[in-house]
């Protein structure tokens, strides 16, 4: 008999013996556990749909070949998934841990915490904690962290995946004494880490849904050195220069890229309102180019005045006045210059020109008058066509600075609808200001008027 003819022979003999709806409901547990559909399993089957519920309902029965392969999906034996049970349901294969999870909570407490061994893999590579945490056990699992009971050996690479783990469990299910497990992490190794971003994005955000703020104050503001090599924490690791320690840098940027306000606002009050005003403005920048409005307005408001530094404008600063712009955030602009966040009003302004927010210049005008550039700010109105404004303004946009605009306009820009506004509103060509582009100006003039008069 070859092999073929003994898989026939094997299956018409099963074909007798199985219960199609106890393997149907079985099958679908499984589908459920590993957040599969019907349609996953009709895909990996090559068969329709209907038939994957017709065979899962006990109507029909999988053949022979789909429930091998439906076996292998799942990791089972092909006896495992007709008998309906999982490996770690043999009596003779338990590990120590799950007959340890069957007698139960109190026998568990009868041993001392110092004499429990629960810190090495089982036959099947997993940790006691583990278990539990896949069962939702989580008065043992409390119980565990508040005895210090070793839950994994001192292998750091195993001990820190699952304190990763356990420290995420502990705030996804609103447990007690996530701190605890970093300490005694930091304390053994000098650190504590996540290694992905996932888990460290994960981490953030579950701190701020929980409002675990003392948490985030006494073990990331208050008690993490991040420059000792005693008390580190990590959440980006990576020992090389391209990759370096979890700094406070990259704390803030997470917290910014996340939008985390409820975390920004302690981190603004304990930690970045001390800062440098270099340091702020790189902050601003960072707000800013994330979109995050909320905590903007906060930093703006909560900042002391900065001390002006000498240098002619500032181009992280325009890009996130820019974006203020964008979102008609006038108060908010205002504020920052008083802050002192805006180094040349008048670049500001010549931003605000190109954007077509006026009334931010309206504000400007009124609070700092003696600040402006009029006449570099008049050649970007009259070059933008915006003659209406500057005869709102006679006491900035004088006779003079008109006349001045019309003459220093380039040749590219002196197009006869600039030059003609211009002239409604009062600019004439002065000696004062006459050069050798000013003939070609009035030329273009007077052409206007000629044609005007035919």
């Amino acid at each position: 008999m070859d092999f073929f003819e003994i898989i026939s022979s094997r299956g018409k003999l099963m074909a007798e013996i199985i219960d199609n709806v106890k393997v149907g409901l079985f099958i679908k547990e499984l589908l459920k556990e590993n957040r599969m559909t019907q349609d996953d399993l009709a895909n990996a089957l090559h068969i329709t749909k209907a038939a994957v519920s017709q065979n899962l309902n006990g109507r029909n029965s999988f053949d022979i070949e789909n429930l091998m392969k439906i076996a292998k999906l799942f990791k089972l034996s092909l006896d495992d998934l007709i008998a309906t049970r999982r490996p770690i349901d043999q009596p003779d294969i338990d590990s120590e841990y799950i007959r340890m999870m069957k007698r139960g909570f109190e026998d568990f407490k009868q041993h001392p915490p110092q004499n429990l061994n629960i810190g090495n893999p089982d036959v099947y590579g997993k940790l006691f904690i583990e278990y539990l945490m896949e069962n939702s056990l989580n008065v043992w699992i409390q119980y565990i962290i508040e005895n210090k009971i070793t839950y994994a050996d001192n292998n750091l690479q195993i001990y820190s995946s699952i304190s990763q783990k356990l420290v995420i469990y502990l705030l996804k299910h609103k447990l007690q004494s996530p701190e605890l497990i970093i300490e005694a992490f930091a304390n053994k190794f000098g650190q504590f880490r996540f290694d992905n971003l996932h888990d460290r994005e994960e981490f953030m955000m579950l701190l701020s849904q929980n409002q675990a703020y003392k948490l985030f104050e006494t073990l990331i503001v208050k008690k993490v050195q991040f420059k000792s090599t005693k008390f580190v924490l990590f959440l980006n690791f990576k020992l090389n220069e391209s990759n370096p320690i979890y700094s406070r840098k990259i704390l803030i940027e997470d917290i910014i890229r996340l939008k985390l306000f409820d975390l920004w606002k302690i981190m603004m009050d304990l930690v970045i309102k001390q800062q440098s005003f270099s340091s702020n403005e790189r902050f601003f920048q960072m707000l800013s180019a994330a979109n995050f409005l909320e905590g903007l307005k906060y930093f703006i408001q909560i900042i002391p005045a900065a001390t002006r530094i000498e240098t002619f404008g500032s181009l992280s600063v325009s890009k996130a006045m820019e974006y203020l712009m964008k979102s008609q955030q006038i108060n908010v602009i205002m504020e920052a210059i008083k802050k002192q966040f805006v180094y040349d009003i008048n670049e500001l302004i010549i931003l605000a020109i190109n954007h077509k927010i006026l009334n931010l210049l309206d504000e400007i005008i009124k609070t700092h008058p003696n600040e402006l550039k009029a006449k570099k700010i008049a050649l970007s109105l009259a070059t933008s066509l915006n003659f209406e404004f500057m005869e709102k303004h006679p006491q900035i946009f004088t006779p003079d600075v008109l006349s001045y605009t019309l003459d220093h306009l380039s040749v590219l820009d002196s197009k006869r609808e600039v030059l003609d506004g211009l002239v409604k509103i009062g600019a004439t060509f002065s000696n004062k200001y006459m050069n050798q582009d000013t003939a070609e100006k009035m030329n273009r003039l007077l052409m206007k008027s000629k044609k005007g008069k035919n």
